[in-house]
């Protein structure tokens, strides 16, 4: 069942040492033009970290190094469906190797409007909610459709998580989510 529990808008995590801020401070300052500046490939889904139901497509970045003296690397990934029930986006950033750590400091309806194409555009933002650790929020999309947006961290790692998944549930304009498409929505969602 989903929690209706109030979230503050963002995780809080624990500090972690200059080095692990300024590699959070410089992904999230340049995550929305990653998205721009990164080659972006199709992938077979079964080559993907995220779990990802027949009928996705997926793709996958190149390893990415911010540089600036951050030993960190990282790699995103994404997987998208439009069937007959919805619409779904996922969206994974991680970090590759233990030196690198994905650090979730912004409010959650900012960091999905900044990063996920189908909530760009939202309208109606709902107060943040928790089911299963993961914060939601419910949203209407640019041609009407009910949503939920949700973000879902990894295990810890450094001063932040291993990874991270943003994701997007949209019913078909005219339907509405019930509590059951939205613990399903996220907890669906899962890395490899």
């Amino acid at each position: 069942m989903v929690m209706h529990e109030r979230a503050d808008g963002a995780i809080h995590e624990r500090m972690g040492g200059i080095a692990g801020w300024l590699v959070a401070l410089l992904l999230a300052t340049l995550q929305p033009a990653l998205s721009q500046d990164l080659a972006w490939s199709d992938v077979d889904c079964s080559a993907s970290r995220l779990v990802a139901a027949d009928g996705f497509r997926c793709r996958a970045t190149q390893t990415y190094s911010p540089g600036g003296g951050s030993p960190g690397a990282y790699r995103f990934y994404t997987a998208t469906a439009t069937t007959g029930e919805g619409t779904t986006y996922l969206y994974l950033m991680e970090g590759v190797d233990d030196r690198s750590w994905v650090r979730l400091s912004r409010p959650l309806t900012e960091q999905l409007s900044q990063s996920i194409p189908l909530a760009r555009a939202a309208t109606g933002w709902s107060e943040v909610r928790l089911h299963a650790g993961s914060g939601y929020a419910l949203f209407t999309g640019e041609s009407g459709e009910r949503c939920v947006g949700f973000r879902k961290a990894g295990p810890d790692r450094g001063a932040g998580h291993a990874w991270a998944i943003l994701g997007i549930r949209c019913a078909p304009k005219g339907q509405a989510l019930d509590d059951t498409d939205i613990a399903a929505a996220i907890e669906s969602a899962r890395a490899k």
